[in-house]
């Protein structure tokens, strides 16, 4: 009986977490570089780059799952462009945006995809813009908005779009 008790406590726990929004990631997020270290941001292992580093005009990092079930995109925006919240609720189509860790997320649907987004202002005032437009067992695979808002927290140096 102990055994059953433990088993079925362990699912009330992975029920709970489930229910709290905690997203178990099937997907590796990657830590990727580029000038020397001057720019960071994670991407999900195995899609692939459709879009990148850009000095003249700005970077637009976009990544494609290789199935078909969504893309990825980072970009920088001056704070000239727009707010975060503004960036994030017209990504997600009107997604109510939720602030936690200094990222602001927001989830929303377009037809059958699924929309994430995750904003945050650097300390010279550009803005991140983190999006996911992706099926939803795609959205679940990469680790849903827990997954982008850690991806957000640890890009910097984006060139802003111009």
């Amino acid at each position: 009986m102990r055994n059953g008790k433990t088993i079925g406590m362990g699912l009330v726990v992975v029920a709970l977490l489930s229910l709290i929004g905690v997203a178990y990631a099937q997907t590796a997020w990657l830590d990727v570089y580029s000038g020397n270290g001057k720019r960071g941001w994670q991407m999900p292992e195995g899609w692939t780059t459709m879009a990148g580093i850009d000095e003249e005009n700005g970077d637009y990092l976009v990544y494609d799952e290789p199935k078909g079930g969504g893309r990825f995109a980072i970009a920088a925006y001056g704070a000239q462009e727009g707010t975060c919240p503004a960036f994030v609720e017209n990504a997600t189509k009107g997604g109510k945006a939720k602030k936690a860790k200094n990222v602001l997320c927001a989830e929303g649907m377009d037809g059958d995809k699924k929309l994430a987004a995750c904003a945050r202002e650097d300390k010279t005032g550009a803005i991140f813009l983190l999006t996911l437009t992706v099926t939803p067992e795609t959205y679940k695979q990469v680790g849903g908005l827990a997954a982008l808002r850690q991806a957000t927290l640890k890009t910097y140096g984006i060139v802003p779009i111009r």
